[in-house]
């Protein structure tokens, strides 16, 4: 059996540094070290990386051929250990592929995400920074960082080129490469580097030339990609930088080669408690978002009529098939007191969540009209069951708030109050939008949209299209019936009557999906 000697032991023998002996394992030139777990007493650490006693015989050629006069590069072709892998490592890093883990197999309840002890972070879809942690504020970002309430301002390659501290790292471009590839698949490049950016034109063109180069990442539950550089004042050490997808957003770890991965891995594959760890811990941020409430019409005569066993099959039957819908629309569900329920879209890229909110209301509303046949049928009643929806957009605080079981998404400020208004405003399955909500779809996604006033003449009702009403102007706001509409009085509203939607659109069952 070939003996094996531990990274210390190569270090010692070859006289060389821990930063080169990472350095050699990038190139390929060394195997990886074998994971093992050291022998009782030997070691404190939990893992420890081994080699094949072959490894000094490969340092004495690279130092023979150093003494040649041979570059790193052509010394990797000599002692290449994988030709592929070497040609492309030989390129640079942007030619590395990226790998992806199947982590099914390393699921370990002992582990949580506080247990991360490499530089981390959270990136919404737009590349905006969600969240951090201590270790990347001190090896990134900089100990004066300080994490804007607003996240417009959170762009990541603003806050990478933002930072001394990154900037002087010998794989800066590296880092962005990788943050470029991610971002590739998933953004237009004007979209990508031309939002919310405020860098000088020198850095716009290394983005742009970067972004040109790269090739965009095959998105699965964790991927990596290795990499030379250098977190610790080590020139040349070799970092694995991990992308973890969630609906929610991309979780980035960096993670020393010489390191076990194996734990960190089994942190990761446990996806359900990371994305709740970390949402536990995103801080509340200022961002523009639009608010649908949704209430059933005439709640209280159907739960008085309906045994209770009933009245929550009901309820659950509802809001359980909005569910379903919601990841087609971006929506995030938030807390409602009562027989109703809240939701929040946010800017997401290349589409638009105003028109998000707005066809999830239209599929809504048809989807009930399912429900409604199905009980009438079952209860043989004439009741009709209709969800009555406001609808709001607005620049408001989003946060969370936990309860020792789980984590409610909410909103501070009028907004949410108002579509709450609106909601009890609508009457008989009816939507109701404001004029800003309307006035922010592009002129193609009204077309889209059939909305406006109805209004009494002589000859009985009539609608006027495309036009607005202030809510004063289509009640009696003396009547004390109409009393808590009077903070909505001088709000200009229509009703949406109807949404084009492809037959996709509604036809489609969202299953789980890495978006």
């Amino acid at each position: 059996m070939t003996n094996l000697l531990t990274s210390k032991q190569v270090i010692e023998k070859a006289n060389i540094s821990r930063a080169t002996l990472n350095n050699y394992i990038a190139l390929d030139i060394l195997p990886k070290p074998v994971i093992k777990k050291p022998e009782s007493g030997s070691a404190r650490a939990p893992r420890i990386g081994c080699f094949p006693s072959s490894v000094l015989e490969i340092i004495e050629k690279i130092n023979l051929l150093k003494g040649q006069g041979h570059t790193m590069a052509q010394i990797a072709e000599k002692l290449k250990v994988d030709t592929a892998t070497t040609s492309k490592r030989v390129m640079g890093n942007n030619a590395l592929p990226f790998k992806s883990i199947d982590s099914t197999s390393f699921d370990n309840p002992k582990l949580n995400c506080d247990q991360i002890n490499y530089p981390s972070y959270f990136l919404s879809y737009k590349f905006q920074l969600e969240w951090c942690n201590d270790v990347a504020v001190e090896q990134l970002f900089g100990d004066s960082w300080k994490l804007s309430s607003r996240i417009e301002e959170r762009n990541i390659f603003q806050l990478l080129f933002d930072s001394t501290n990154a900037r002087n790292l010998d794989g800066f471009e590296d880092i962005l490469s990788f943050h470029l590839a991610l971002a590739k698949g998933k953004l237009s490049k004007s979209t990508l580097l031309i939002s919310n950016l405020n860098i000088d034109h020198e850095c716009l063109t290394q983005l742009i030339r970067l972004h040109d180069e790269v090739e965009p990442a095959d998105i699965k539950p964790i991927i990596y990609k290795e990499m030379n550089i250098s977190l610790q004042d080590e020139s040349h050490s070799c970092t694995q930088i991990f992308a973890s997808f969630f609906r929610e957003g991309i979780l980035i770890t960096y993670l020393p080669s010489a390191d076990d991965a194996e734990s960190l891995v089994s942190i990761l594959a446990r996806r359900n408690h990371v994305i709740g760890n970390l949402l536990r811990k995103r801080r509340p941020f200022l961002t523009n978002m639009t608010i649908l409430v949704a209430d059933l019409q005439n709640s209280c005569n159907i739960c008085a009529e309906l045994p209770p066993d009933e009245y929550f099959e009901l309820i659950n039957m509802i809001w359980g098939t909005m569910e379903k819908i919601t990841r087609k629309y971006n929506a995030v569900s938030g807390k409602h007191v009562g027989d109703g329920a809240v939701f929040y879209f946010f800017p997401r890229p290349e589409e638009n969540y105003v028109f998000n909110a707005i066809k999830f209301a239209q599929e809504m509303k048809e989807v009930m009209l399912d429900i409604s046949k199905k009980w009438k049928n079952k209860k043989n009643w004439i009741n009709d069951l209709l969800l009555n929806i406001g609808i709001t957009e607005g620049e408001e605080w989003f946060g969370t708030y936990q309860t020792s079981t789980q984590i409610e998404f909410t909103v501070l400020g009028c907004t949410v109050n108002r579509a709450g208004r609106l909601s009890d405003f609508a009457q008989q399955g009816s939507i109701w939008a404001t004029k800003n909500v309307l006035s922010k779809l592009t002129p193609t996604e009204r077309e889209e949209v059939r909305f406006g006033i109805k209004r009494q003449s002589e000859d009985g009702q009539v609608l006027i299209p495309s036009s607005y009403s202030r809510i004063s102007n289509l009640i009696d706001m003396d009547n004390p019936r109409y009393e808590k509409m009077r903070d909505i009085g001088a709000d200009p509203v229509a009703e949406i009557f109807d949404v084009m939607l492809t037959d996709f659109e509604v036809r489609t069952d969202p299953e789980s999906g890495i978006n």
